[in-house]
């Protein structure tokens, strides 16, 4: 399985830094879009490496996500994601979790989430679990209903995401604030690929 090493992520974060000149105001999550295009699409093509109609292959698919999601919104729930409205109710580990388990699977060991705990981070880290939630939905499509689907086919809550995209520029209101919050979103992207690595 592929993974983002340090010198794709250290291109990718200068990358970042080089796309913060023609940044427009008010366009915070169209930055980070484009600013972790790279490192996102490196992670869905580990991802996709995943057969999800076949039991074994999505139960290691699960399994991957198990050794970050749950930790990653717990390291949210203690820095600040209250700054985002709704998000506390949205948590999709839970749904994980029970997943993995209607499969008869403990829970993995989780990655260690070390990351900036100011509030850009926090953004970029949530940027990035959130927006696998739109993913999801598609991919739930290819999941055989005699498995449990709970994780990936939670609704993605277009409104929600609408409130998301304003809490961005609200939170991230300058360059600086993006390259911090851009930072933390390559990171987050990393630990994903590292936990399908430590498989």
């Amino acid at each position: 399985m592929r993974r983002i090493g340090a010198p794709r992520l250290r291109s990718c974060q200068k990358e970042f830094r080089l796309s913060l000149s023609t940044l427009s105001p008010g366009h915070a999550r169209d930055a980070l879009r484009r600013a972790t295009r790279d490192a996102h699409d490196a992670v869905d093509a580990t991802f996709g490496q995943f057969d999800l109609g076949d039991a074994s292959s999505y139960r290691a698919f699960l399994i991957a996500h198990a050794r970050v999601v749950p930790a990653l919104e717990a390291w949210l729930d203690a820095h600040q994601l209250e700054a985002f409205s709704g998000w506390r109710d949205a948590r999709r580990g839970p749904a994980l979790l029970a997943d993995l388990a209607a499969l008869g699977e403990p829970v993995p060991p989780t990655v260690a989430i070390d990351l900036p705990d100011d509030i850009a981070s926090v953004c970029g880290a949530t940027y990035v679990l959130e927006g696998s939630r739109m993913g999801g939905a598609l991919l739930s499509r290819r999941v055989p209903a005699a498995l449990p689907s709970a994780y990936l086919g939670a609704p993605s809550q277009s409104a929600l995401w609408r409130a998301f995209a304003a809490d961005l520029d609200r939170l991230l209101p300058d360059a600086q604030a993006i390259d911090r919050a851009g930072a933390a979103a390559l990171g987050t992207f990393a630990l994903f690929g590292k936990a399908v690595a430590a498989r």
